[in-house]
């Protein structure tokens, strides 16, 4: 079980007569402020319609289910780069 001593350790610490010291606590990372970031990308407008964050969700929704293939033309995340680059020239026009 995670977190209990091995036999042997067990087995030293009781003919010794000592216990082993319990391992430090795990630290707690630190706070991260996001809210600067979902303003910009909601401020960031590509047109009247979308701003950058729309544009991000639309391929992801529409990409999820993609992945890297061994046989695949190219990584998809340059894949869902022109994706996204064809949804802002869709929109433009």
């Amino acid at each position: 079980m995670p977190g209990d001593n091995s036999w042997w350790d067990r087995l030293i610490t009781t003919l010794s007569g000592t216990q082993l010291p319990a391992a430090p606590a795990t630290p707690t990372p630190p706070r991260v402020d996001e809210t600067a970031w979902t303003k910009n990308a909601e401020r960031a407008r590509i047109s009247p319609q979308l701003n950058v964050h729309q544009v991000g969700l639309i391929v992801f929704n529409e990409s999820q289910s993609y992945s890297d293939e061994p046989d695949s033309n190219e990584p998809i995340t340059l894949a869902r780069q022109k994706w996204a680059h064809s949804i802002i020239n869709a929109d433009q026009l």
